[in-house]
């Protein structure tokens, strides 16, 4: 019991990082990148610019699936961790 125990906390630990580091790392490369991307067809800067927004509802969306999934991998994980004792 406590080796699935200290099993589960491994996962939710290292995915729900993984998640949160990709996450904010993806919205920090959108906000770095994109504005060295604003260039039309005739290499000027587009009129109007580009509008950097995050589409927060969607995203809490996404974030709320993943945290689910991650949540029926970490129990269907640590059950068959349990179950080969």
């Amino acid at each position: 019991r406590e080796v699935a125990a200290t099993f589960a906390i491994e996962q939710v630990v290292v995915l729900g990082l993984g998640a949160v580091i990709g996450t904010l790392g993806g919205i920090a490369l959108m906000w770095t990148m994109i504005p060295f991307l604003q260039l039309g067809e005739a290499a000027r800067v587009v009129e109007p610019p580009i509008r950097l927004t995050v589409p927060w509802t969607s995203l809490v969306g996404y974030i709320a699936l993943v945290a689910a999934l991650l949540i029926v991998s970490v129990v269907w994980s640590t059950r068959r961790v349990s179950a080969r004792r």
